[in-house]
């Protein structure tokens, strides 16, 4: 059977939820023998807390958008993007905060990554308006995604991010406190790797296929269903986080994932081959991106606050306004 033969709706949604799960399934053993392998190799915690488990946790989209990239599917590569970083903001700082407000911005670097999200996301719209972003703009966002970590882990290390320690322990802490042997990490990597492309390749199939099937753009699937999907994991992480009164963890994994969407994973994909996105995707979809993530620069900026019930209530509306006006 070809990758592409039609299949019933049904069985694009069975292929989605597959999908969904045997990346949620790769990404997690990935992300254990990843954090295994740093610390056999004695790397500080807070350099993987920044790192490993920050790349980690975008692997999902990575997966996605580069097999949707060489399937020949722009809308599902970037929309996937642009729909993940619209619901990590809009659905899990706002649910975090409507259920644990205020949610804080202890340090002082989180408000400043909240910028370099926004940055990114205007870099995104700018570079992607003539509907090409190209190799040079996925160069240009690699090496800005490098610099960004570099800085950060630099000051981690310089005593200046004051919650990065907790941080990185509480993303350490469920994978347990004795690392495991080297060849056991390896096999954890390779066979999460594996997994995450078997996933991948499930649903961006499954994802086409519904939305041929039932009669929408592959766009609208990607900015709705298969973001939402690669996003739920962080949205239960975050949940956890804030039962735990680990809200700091919760708000820099949305922020940090939401960078490395932008600059890491559309610059990845556009080295792969230039993107060529929708009209509406650059010019609609990614500037309600970047108004749902712009509320939140003003509860980062406010000194010793953070999101309050209201405020979450708000992103949580605004996300919804969206899909009314995505679906009108």
């Amino acid at each position: 059977m070809s990758l592409w033969e039609p299949i019933a709706l049904p069985g694009a949604l069975l292929l989605v939820a597959v999908g969904l799960v045997v990346l949620a399934g790769g990404g997690e053993l990935l992300v254990r023998g990843a954090i295994n392998t740093s610390r056999l190799l004695r790397i500080s915690p807070v350099v993987i807390g920044l790192t490993v488990v920050a790349f980690a946790t975008s692997l999902p989209e990575l997966a996605v958008s580069v097999l949707a990239a060489m399937r020949g599917k722009p809308d599902l590569a970037v929309g996937n993007v642009v729909g993940s970083n619209m619901f990590n903001v809009a659905v899990i700082v706002g649910t975090s905060a409507l259920l644990f407000p205020p949610l804080q911005f202890r340090s002082p670097k989180i408000s400043r990554d909240v910028a370099v999200m926004i940055m990114a996301s205007v870099a995104l719209i700018a570079f992607g308006w003539n509907g090409l972003i190209g190799r040079a703009e996925g160069v240009l966002f690699l090496g800005c995604l490098a610099l960004f970590l570099v800085l950060r882990v630099r000051g981690a290390r310089d005593g200046t991010e004051v919650d990065v320690e907790s941080v990185a322990q509480a993303a350490l802490g469920p994978h347990g406190k004795k690392p495991r042997g080297i060849v056991v990490s390896i096999v954890l990597i390779f066979l999460g790797a594996g997994l995450l492309t078997i996933g991948a390749e499930i649903l961006v199939r499954g994802a086409v296929v519904m939305a041929r099937e039932a009669g929408v753009s592959e766009r609208v699937i990607a900015v709705t269903l298969v973001s939402a999907g690669t996003g739920l994991p962080e949205l239960a992480t975050a949940i956890m986080a804030g039962i735990r009164r680990h809200t700091a963890v919760a708000i820099g994994n949305v922020i940090g994932s939401n960078i490395f969407n932008v600059l890491g994973i559309l610059g990845t994909v556009a080295l792969v081959g230039p993107i060529q996105a929708s009209d509406q995707l650059i010019h609609q979809d990614a500037l309600w991106m970047l108004g749902i993530s712009a509320t939140v620069l003003v509860p980062a900026v406010k000194p010793g606050q953070g999101v309050s019930r209201l405020e979450g209530i708000v992103l949580l509306v605004a996300y919804a306004a969206y899909l009314v006006w995505l679906f009108r």
